[in-house]
C-alpha cells in the first residue's frame, strides 16, 4: 500500500505477538494485562469466528510478497510490517480472537488493535536468538557457534577471518543462518573461498525472461513459418542465461577441516541461499533445520496507481544440476522444526540437534 497510508498509522494489531509453529499461530508475547486470559503458548485458532487457516488463505496470503508456503506462514502469523497479517486491521478496531490454551481450553477474547498507540508492559517466552549481525561463542568448550545474521554487511568477512584460527581448533563448527535474509554474494562468497573449501564450487544457474517487444509481436504469427522462432517471446518463455557464479578457493588461507553444521530456516534467503548452493555436496557440511525462504532475492519493484507498489521476481535460479529451490526452499539434510514445547521451555531444538550431529561425527 502507499507509504502515505502507513505514515497515518492506519493499521495496527492487538498486544499479542505470534510465531508460526508447525503451521499453528502460537502466542509468544502478550501484554501483561492479557496473560490471565491468553496464556503464553496459546494457539490462535480463529479470528472473528473464521478458523485461522481459512483466514490466512483468504485475507492474508493473497496480498503478501513471499515465496515458499513456510515463509508466508511465518510472515502471516508474525509481525508483518506492511500492515498484512493474521491480527492486523484498522487501528483502534475490535477483533475477536479465539485461542486454545496450553491446557486445551478454548475461549474467545475481544481485543483492540492498539499496540502502537497504547503502551504496555510485556511478558514473553524466551526465544533465545542471536542479536546483531554477528555472534561467536563456544559451546561446551569444544564446539564453535557462529551466527551470520546478514550478508549485507561487508564487515562480516573480516569478522569471520578474525575467528578462523579458533574455528580450526574446534571439534566442530555451527554456522547459524536462520536469521540471515541475504545481502550480497560479495560478502557470502569470500567466507567460503577463504575458509570452507579447497575446491572450485559451482554456483546456481540463473536465467531471466527476455522482453523483446518486436519479437513478441512477431511471435503472435508463430503459426507461419517465418515467425515460428519468435513463439517463445509471445508466450513469455524466452529466457537469457545469466551465467554461473563459481567460488574459487583462496589457497593462501588454511581451511576449516572439521565437521560443519549449518542451521537454516524459513528466514534464510537470497544470498544466504546462494551460500548454501555453493556448499551443496561438501561432505564436511550438514544442513540442519527447516527449508529456506526459496527466493533469489532479485525483485523488480513496480509503482502502481495511487502510490501503491508491488514486487515481482525477475530471476530464476536452480542448483547447478537443475534442482529447484525457488518457491520451495533449500532443503535441510536433517529436518528439524520448532515445537510449541520448545518455545514454552525456551529450548533451541535445532541447535540441540546440530550438536548431536557434531558429536556423532567426532566419535
Amino acid at each position: 500500500m502507499p507509504s502515505s497510508v502507513f505514515e497515518q498509522h492506519v493499521f495496527d494489531q492487538p498486544h499479542l505477538r505470534l510465531e508460526a509453529v508447525k503451521g499453528r499461530a502460537i502466542v509468544w508475547a502478550a501484554a501483561d494485562s492479557l496473560t490471565s486470559q491468553i496464556p503464553l503458548g496459546s494457539e490462535v485458532v480463529a479470528v472473528d469466528g473464521t478458523p485461522t487457516t481459512e483466514f490466512l488463505h483468504t485475507n492474508v496470503y493473497p496480498y503478501m510478497s513471499g515465496t515458499s508456503p513456510r515463509f508466508r506462514r511465518s510472515l502471516g502469523n508474525g509481525w508483518y510490517v506492511n500492515g498484512i497479517g493474521l491480527l492486523w486491521g484498522r487501528a483502534g478496531s475490535e477483533v475477536a480472537v479465539t485461542i486454545r490454551t496450553p491446557d486445551g481450553e478454548e475461549r474467545t477474547v475481544p481485543l483492540t488493535r492498539s499496540s502502537s498507540s497504547v503502551r504496555a508492559s510485556w511478558a514473553q517466552l524466551d526465544r533465545s536468538r542471536s542479536s546483531g549481525s554477528f555472534e561467536f561463542r563456544w559451546i561446551d568448550d569444544a564446539y564453535a557457534y557462529v551466527a551470520l545474521n546478514t550478508f549485507a554487511d561487508a564487515a562480516q568477512v573480516a569478522r569471520f577471518d578474525s575467528i578462523a584460527s579458533e574455528l580450526r581448533s574446534a571439534n566442530g563448527v555451527i554456522i547459524d543462518l536462520r536469521q540471515n535474509g541475504g545481502g550480497g554474494d560479495d560478502v557470502a562468497k569470500p567466507i567460503i573461498a577463504r575458509h570452507l573449501t579447497s575446491d572450485t564450487l559451482e554456483g546456481s544457474r540463473s536465467r531471466t525472461r527476455v522482453n523483446d517487444a518486436a519479437r513478441r509481436a512477431w511471435g503472435r504469427y508463430a503459426d507461419q513459418e517465418w515467425a515460428r522462432e519468435y513463439a517463445p517471446y509471445y508466450t513469455g518463455e524466452a529466457f537469457r542465461e545469466l551465467g554461473r557464479n563459481a567460488v574459487v578457493p583462496d589457497t593462501s588461507v588454511a581451511k576449516i577441516d572439521v565437521p560443519v553444521v549449518v542451521l537454516i530456516g524459513r528466514n534464510t534467503g537470497s544470498a544466504a541461499e546462494d551460500f548454501l548452493v555453493w556448499l551443496d555436496g561438501l561432505d564436511a557440511v550438514t544442513l540442519v533445520g527447516e527449508p529456506t525462504t526459496g527466493s533469489t532475492g532479485m525483485p523488480l519493484s513496480l509503482d502502481l496507481p495511487g502510490g501503491a507498489s508491488a514486487r515481482i521476481l525477475t530471476k530464476h535460479d536452480t542448483y547447478p544440476d537443475g534442482r529447484e529451490f525457488l518457491g520451495v526452499g533449500v532443503q535441510p539434510d536433517i529436518f528439524v522444526e520448532p515445537t510449541v514445547e520448545d518455545l514454552i521451555a525456551g529450548r533451541d531444538g535445532m541447535l540441540m540437534r546440530a550438536l548431536e550431529v557434531l558429536r556423532d561425527r567426532v566419535q
